[in-house]
């Protein structure tokens, strides 16, 4: 695991994390006016044509939309079962993720991540120890204990996110219409793609977007832990 978390971080330091894509659509709103919504769905797939599920796509309002409350964020790390839970978290800068501890043994949680370097030394069964994310970028976790825990915590500036379901798909439903800034994100892509740089707008009877990134063929996962271990 820890040969994995190195050859991530030095994929990163290569290649470009984020993938810009802008989105634009013309919204007028007033005061006491009713403010118009559209959906937007996103198709994320590899340069096979496949689906790139766990893909991020974020979005960034340009045209002065409120999305206050439109996200709901889950701020928790769970460790249980010798696993990280969930594999890929996606948090807004500034926020606090907790990371309880649900197994009964200890856990040594750690990131040497630029984005966010910490150490959350050993703690047991129903505790909980918490990090403030406040720089952009992707954090690989670890386990100093327990070799095959692996998971990622993606920071974004954007206010509106979602992970891409088993088809590669996300879908944002009554979303204010305007300009966004779009990012897409993949844990195994290679590096950033021209092809997924385009305009999207965002329209009151709905708006599709397709993109592919290339990923590397050695996949980063989070193994199953050793079922004769008892620590």
């Amino acid at each position: 695991m820890r040969i994995q978390l190195f050859l991530y971080l030095l994929v990163s330091l290569l290649t470009a994390n984020f993938l810009p894509v802008s989105a634009g659509a013309n919204s007028a709103t007033a005061t006491n006016v009713a403010i118009e919504t559209g959906h937007l769905t996103v198709t994320v797939q590899d340069q096979k044509g496949q689906p790139l599920k766990q893909a991020v796509v974020s979005l960034m309002p340009l045209s002065g939309q409120n999305v206050e409350g439109y996200q709901k964020n889950h701020t928790e790390m769970e460790q249980k079962n010798r696993l990280f839970n969930p594999f890929i978290l996606v948090v807004q800068k500034n926020t606090k993720v907790s990371f309880p501890n649900r197994d009964n043994f200890r856990h040594h949680v750690y990131s040497f991540s630029k984005a966010k370097s910490f150490e959350l030394r050993l703690y047991g069964k129903d505790e909980q120890k918490s990090v403030e994310f406040d720089q952009v970028g992707v954090v690989p976790l670890g386990c100093n204990i327990h070799d095959n825990m692996l998971a990622f915590i993606y920071v974004t500036e954007a206010p509106v996110f979602k992970k891409a379901d088993e088809k590669g798909k996300v879908s944002f439903k009554s979303l204010p219409v305007g300009d966004y800034k779009m990012t897409v994100w993949h844990v195994d892509q290679k590096k950033k793609q021209s092809q997924a740089e385009q305009t999207v707008k965002v329209l009151a009877d709905g708006s599709v977007q397709s993109v592919q990134l290339s990923v590397r063929s050695r996949k980063f996962i989070q193994k199953a832990a050793d079922k004769n271990r008892q620590y």
